[in-house]
């Protein structure tokens, strides 16, 4: 589990490829704002913006396992 965080303003981009089990992924534009959740399992996707909250929680007994891309927007 990786709690609500950002990566400021460093422009990035992050990808996030399910690999295995069950998850929670949740975003919100900045600290104040109602959190989206989004159920994630083996074959989805998430991209989120650098400096966008995001978070992510494994909800079953199995690893949750998952492949993050790092991108860089110049």
């Amino acid at each position: 589990s990786a709690g609500f965080h950002t990566h400021g303003t460093r422009s990035e981009q992050e990808i996030y490829v399910v690999i295995s089990g069950e998850g929670e992924y949740m975003e919100k534009d900045d600290l104040e704002s109602v959190p989206r959740s989004y159920q994630i399992k083996s074959g989805h996707l998430t991209t989120i913006k650098g400096d966008a909250f995001h978070s992510v929680t494994n909800t079953s007994d199995e690893p949750l396992i998952i492949f993050v891309i790092t991108t860089n927007e110049p």
